[in-house]
């Protein structure tokens, strides 16, 4: 049976599957011609996509009977639930499993999968049946719908002001127009690998320039994350606005690293960038990476054991002895023992105990520039930058943008590909299928003019958990979120209502044992949702729990901890966490932040305390949307470690980086009238 293969509404190929094998007709983008690939060739070169392990699905569904037209079934053990029907058409979401698929059946025949990533949607669907298929989004196209070849690439060496030359590649579409828009990413991780998500602009009618960052891949200069960024992008800006077939307007599109390049090149105030696409993006260095609420993460050393040479090592991520690597002591000498040698980069965050110049340059949040670049910004409640875009969304509030959005979904850091984390159900229509088009809808206003209407799009989309649907609002947060105030309380209780006598708990925080943070280190997911009831029976863990809701309780927005707290210890950490209480062996985290005491009053100088001393602490969190159901609790708890988020505060105040001494701290959290210990949480709904 032969299938067609869209991405992003494009046709790219047409796959034969006969049997176990499958033949792929693909389309050469250069000349226009179909060439034939087997099935054992290199077909990443190809798709954007693993499509060995889509032609399995393919031939799995062509065997199966769908005549029973049942709401759920299993293949080879994969769950699918009917997500959709109309018509003779029903829609099936793959369920409990990393990447899930979509499996579409027509008239009782298998007719075609879906799959989304990043970047785009990719539909293999049998030929004729594309209107039964997210591929009829893009008949709506009313501005880019004429398809272009494209030229061969050119590799080019662009100069930055300091006289190093960064490398990159450039396609053009093989038009006769003479000057182009131009997309550009800038990226760590090898300028070859984006091609196959990215050549769908080229043919839509834009230029084409993916770089490699500075002391990355074939690109000069010393590899500093994030140092260079503002100067090199805004350098980069200018050289493609100098360039023959440049009108001048850049856009710009990229993830996690890749979007914070957007973002410090706007800082730069750079007049040719005229739209960002910022996806999952990294964000300020003590709020997000690397110094998260102060404390070294050790949870993104996978990602630094990637990157500790000029071309990324994925392999380096996967160790099954990062417990013992992450608690070794000095943390400075942890890569000459996990790698063999020092790595520059570490080295130099290392050195910066506190923030300085160093990390304000490397900071593209400390924007002092007034810009109104328009700007989409898309995460998930479990994005581990999810912080990033927070402060991208501050950012465009503060100077007032004209044109901003904001897309949130149920999603980890790998955007738009999750239906369940950790055995925790978000519903099947957690996974859109439309964001390419709104990314390019996105360009095609602000790069070219084009009447599409996607300013009229809600202000912030964002997903409902709990509920799992997809509600809209004008502003981040809702405009009709209320905070209100969870406080803590004596006997392990919190409430909406203040108790109004003063009550201290105490624990005992050990660094040597640390309490844990329930994330697998060499994934690279560091706000992943789980159960947390076990960790909270640890003996280092202060619990404060709500009655049973009465009522289904609704929060959207952003939330903040305040501690009024001691310790024994002149530095220690604080980590509070919200989570849902099913019963009393299921415990689901929320939301949750960290704060180093030193810098409460900010992260440029130690503030150290004086013992038994109470001071009060906030502790910024990740922003939530969540369904709290009738008949479950509200939980509240406090902790001083989070083994494999961050390394242990060692309780000394000397530099983390250097000490290897530690100190048991003796902690008291203290809640009352007197001591308004708890969380602010943005409520929609409660009863006065």
């Amino acid at each position: 049976m032969v299938f067609k293969f869209y991405n992003s509404g494009i046709c790219f190929s047409e796959i034969l599957v006969e049997g176990k094998k499958a033949s792929h007709k693909i389309l050469n983008v250069f000349n226009g011609k179909w060439e034939e690939k087997k099935s054992d060739d290199d077909l990443s070169l190809y798709y954007p996509i693993d499509i060995k392990r889509v032609t399995d699905r393919i031939n799995d569904a062509l065997k199966f009977d769908f005549s029973n037209n049942e709401d759920a079934f299993e293949i080879k053990g994969e769950k699918y639930l009917l997500q959709d029907s109309y018509g003779d058409t029903r829609i099936y979401a793959h369920r409990n499993i990393q990447m899930p698929l979509v499996i579409i059946v027509h008239d009782n025949e298998f007719i075609g999968i879906i799959e989304t990533e990043r970047t785009g949607c990719s539909v293999i669907v049998k030929s004729g049946y594309e209107n039964q298929t997210p591929i009829k989004i893009w008949k709506t196209l009313n501005a880019s719908s004429r398809l272009n070849l494209i030229k061969a690439p050119e590799n080019v060496k662009i100069p930055m002001r300091d006289g190093t030359l960064l490398n990159g590649f450039v396609w053009l579409p093989d038009s006769d127009d003479e000057k182009y828009s131009t997309i550009l990413l800038r990226t760590p991780y090898g300028s070859k690998n984006y091609w196959t998500w990215l050549r769908k602009y080229v043919m839509r009618g834009y230029a084409l320039l993916i770089q490699d960052v500075r002391g990355r891949e074939e690109s000069e200069g010393d590899w500093i994350p994030f140092y260079y960024e503002r100067n090199d992008g805004s350098d980069t800006l200018d050289y493609i606005a100098s360039q023959t077939w440049s009108n001048g307007r850049v856009g710009m599109i990229g993830g996690s690293y890749s979007g914070a390049v957007q973002w410090a090149a706007d800082t730069s105030g750079n007049p040719h960038l005229k739209a960002i696409v910022s996806l999952v993006t990294a964000g300020s260095p003590f709020g997000d990476i690397p110094r998260k609420g102060g404390a070294i993460l050790s949870g993104s050393m996978a990602w630094a054991f990637a990157m500790a040479d000029i071309k990324m090592k994925r392999d380096n991520m996967i160790r099954d002895d990062w417990d013992e690597l992450l608690a070794s002591l000095p943390i400075k000498d942890i890569p000459m023992k996990g790698l063999g040698k020092n790595v520059k980069f570490i080295n130099e965050w290392m050195c910066h105990e506190n923030y300085d110049s160093f990390w304000e340059n490397a900071d593209w949040t400390n924007n002092p520039i007034s810009n109104d670049t328009p700007a989409l910004i898309v995460s998930g409640w479990y994005d581990d930058d999810g912080t990033g875009s927070k402060e991208a969304w501050k950012l465009c509030k503060r100077q007032d943008r004209s044109n901003r959005k904001m897309i949130l979904g149920p999603w980890l850091h790998n955007t738009n590909s999750t239906r369940d984390i950790n055995g925790i159900d978000f519903g099947n229509r957690a996974i859109r299928y439309d964001l390419d088009k709104i990314y390019l809808d996105w360009f095609d206003r602000y790069l070219e003019d084009k009447d599409n209407g996607i300013e009229s799009m809600d202000s912030v989309q964002y997903y409902l958990c709990g509920e799992n649907g997809w509600q809209t609002s004008g502003d981040w947060p809702p405009e009709h979120s209320k905070n209100k105030f969870l406080f803590m309380s004596g006997n392990g209780e919190c409430s909406f209502d203040c108790c109004m006598e003063n009550h201290l708990e105490k624990y005992i925080y050990d660094p040597k044992d640390p309490t844990p943070f329930l994330i697998d280190v060499s994934s690279n997911e560091c706000n992943v949702p789980a159960n947390y009831s076990r960790v909270e029976k640890r003996s280092d863990v202060l619990t404060f729990t709500s009655q049973i809701l009465e009522e289904e309780l609704v929060i959207s927005g952003e939330l903040k901890g305040r501690l009024y707290a001691s310790s024994s210890c002149k530095d220690t950490d604080w980590l509070i966490r919200l989570t849902e209480v099913i019963d009393d062996e299921t415990s689901i985290r929320i939301s949750d932040g960290i704060l180093r005491a030193r810098y409460r009053d900010g992260f440029s100088k130690n503030s150290f305390m004086e013992a038994e001393k109470i001071y009060k602490f906030d502790i910024d969190m990740f922003s939530a949307a969540h369904r709290f159901s009738k008949g479950s609790k509200i939980r509240l708890s406090v902790m001083s470690g989070a083994k494999n988020l961050v390394f242990p505060n060692q309780n000394t105040g000397n530099n983390p980086a250097h000490d290897t001494k530690m100190l048991v701290a003796e902690q008291s959290i203290y809640c009352g009238k007197d001591y308004p210990s708890g969380i602010y949480i943005p409520i929609i709904n409660i009863n006065e």
